[in-house]
Order: structure tokens, then sequence, then C-alpha cells
């Protein structure tokens, strides 16, 4: 298991048996995580996109070059996220597309893609 982001602790909290008292860690929020400059979304497609990020992972201020998967999506939001664009824009992109393109900015790239009908390999992950 690789952790999705570190929290620098000054000391780590011991029961009285010297064992780690999860218990006492401090509670994680979105703030903790390590956002890069914000950039606002400015065409509809990327305020749509960011709309749809925002509401399923449940946190504001979403930047088009924000990661998907350092602001704690993960499989399951994948889904859901891939559910709602196919609903609200009538676009369909597959999990593994969605994985090669974590940011708003290359997922709108992907999208503009299927529009023009150009046929554009993306790498396949296994």
């Amino acid at each position: 298991m690789i952790p999705s982001f570190y929290v620098e602790l000054e000391n780590i909290p011991l029961t009285h048996n010297g064992k780690i008292d999860r218990e006492k860690l401090p509670e994680i929020s979105s703030s903790d995580l390590i956002k890069k400059e914000y950039i606002a979304p400015t065409t509809d497609l990327e305020k749509q996109l960011v709309e749809i990020w925002e509401e399923i992972l449940g946190i504001g201020n979403i930047g088009i070059t924000d990661n998907f998967f350092e602001l704690g999506g993960n499989s399951m939001n994948v889904i859901r996220i891939i559910g709602e664009i196919q609903n609200k824009m009538g676009k369909l992109i597959n999990v593994g597309t969605f994985l090669e393109a974590p940011t708003i900015t290359e997922l709108v790239l992907v999208i503009n893609t299927l529009d023009s009908g150009e046929k554009k390999v993306f790498k396949t992950i296994i």
C-alpha cells in the first residue's frame, strides 16, 4: 500500500504500551493536501469538469492543473466522474484514458479529441 500523501508530525502519539495511538493522530483535511498554484477554469468545458470534480470529491477551488489523485480521488470516484461526464455531456471516457489524463487540462484535451473525431492513441495501462 502506497500512501496518497504524508503529514509531518513533531511527535507520534503513543499508547502506554509504546505503540502508535492511532486515535490521537490528527485528522487529515483537504487543506493538508499539497496543491499546485490555483489556475481557474476559463472555458465552459473546464468549468463543467471542475464542477463535477468538486461535487464528487467534496472539495472546492479545484484548479485545471490539479491532479485528481493528489486531491484524494480514488477508483470509485473515477467511476462516478466518468458516469457524470457521460450523463451531463454525453461523452464516453474509459477508465484507462481517465487514468492517463488526471487533470482537467488533460481531460479537456481528451474530450476535444473525441469531439474532433481525430484518432489519438492513448497508451494502454496494463
